[in-house]
C-alpha cells in the first residue's frame, strides 16, 4: 500500500516542526512555535496566477522566495503538467520544503535551491519560462524593529532583495508571453508601478482584497507582463473580500479556494 503524504511527512518531521493540510491532499511541513508559517497571502498568488493562465496553463514556471514551498506547491496540486524551479536564501526553509516536495512526492517536479534570488541562474529548461511566482517580503529593512527571529525577520523584511529586484529578475526571465505575479503592500504600489516601468513591463491586471467588509485594503495582487500583453490572460475580479462582517468567508474567497484545490 502506497504511503500518504502525512505518513512519509511524519517519517521525516523534526523536532518544533508540524505537518499541516495545502492543496488537494498535499501537506505542508512548518515551524512550529517560531518562524514563519505559510499564509493566506499565499494562496491568493496561486489563485492569482491559475485565474489569469486558465486558457493556457504554463508547463514550466519560475518561483521567488519559496520559501517553505506554499505556492509552488499549490500551483502544482491544480497543473499536473507543470513543471518549475524555486531559490530561497534560508537553509531552514530549504530543508522544510525539500522534504514537503519529498512526502508529497513532488521531488522531479520542483526543484528549490538556496541562494539569493539576485544571482540566481535557472537551469537552462527555465531561462525564459511563462510564470514567475512570488510571495515577497513586505518591508524595506528599516521600516521597523526586525524579530530576533531570522525566519520571521527575512520573511516579513527586504534583506535579501526589494519587490524591485523581483520584477528585475521577471524582465528578463519572462517569456514573450510570461506573466509574474506578486502580492505587495496596497499602500506601497506606486513600487510596483514604477519598477514595472523601469524594466519595460506592464501592469496586466490587478485585484484588491479586503480582509473583510468593514476594514480597508492592506495587500493586493499585482500581475505584470511585456508591453502589449494585456490581452493574452484571462480576466479576473477587481477585487476579493476574505470574510462578511460576521467573520464567515465571504462567497468569494470560497470559490478562491476551490479553485486553489482547498
Amino acid at each position: 500500500m502506497t504511503s500518504s503524504p502525512r505518513a512519509i511527512a511524519t517519517t521525516l518531521l523534526q523536532s518544533k516542526e508540524r505537518i499541516d493540510s495545502l492543496s488537494d491532499d498535499f501537506i505542508i511541513m512548518q515551524p512550529d512555535g517560531y518562524g514563519y508559517r505559510y499564509s493566506t497571502d499565499d494562496m491568493l498568488v496561486a489563485w492569482f496566477a491559475l485565474l489569469l493562465l486558465r486558457n493556457r496553463p504554463p508547463d514550466h514556471f519560475i518561483d521567488l522566495g519559496s520559501g517553505l514551498g506554499s505556492v509552488p506547491m499549490i500551483l502544482l496540486a491544480c497543473m499536473p503538467s507543470l513543471r518549475g524551479v524555486g531559490v530561497e536564501v534560508l537553509s531552514e526553509k530549504v530543508s522544510l520544503c525539500r522534504r514537503s516536495l519529498q512526502a508529497n512526492g513532488l521531488q522531479a517536479r520542483f526543484d528549490i535551491s538556496q541562494g539569493d534570488l539576485r544571482t540566481f541562474q535557472p537551469p537552462q529548461l527555465f531561462e525564459m519560462v511563462p510564470l514567475i511566482s512570488t510571495s515577497p517580503p513586505y518591508f524595506p529593512e528599516d521600516a521597523g524593529i526586525l524579530p530576533d527571529d531570522r525566519m520571521r525577520a527575512v520573511s516579513m523584511f527586504e534583506l535579501h532583495g526589494n519587490i524591485g529586484d523581483y520584477i528585475s529578475f521577471a524582465a528578463k526571465h519572462l517569456s514573450d508571453d510570461g506573466l509574474f505575479v506578486t502580492v505587495y503592500p496596497t499602500q506601497s504600489f506606486d513600487k510596483i508601478e514604477r519598477y514595472a516601468t523601469h524594466n519595460n513591463l506592464e501592469i496586466v491586471r490587478t485585484v484588491i482584497i479586503y480582509p473583510s467588509s468593514s476594514k480597508e485594503s492592506v495587500i493586493m495582487l499585482t500581475a505584470l507582463g511585456h508591453l502589449g500583453s494585456k490581452e493574452l490572460f484571462a480576466s479576473t475580479p477587481e477585487s476579493l473580500t476574505i470574510r462578511e462582517g460576521g467573520g464567515r468567508y465571504t462567497k468569494e474567497y470560497l470559490e478562491a479556494r476551490r479553485v486553489s484545490h482547498f
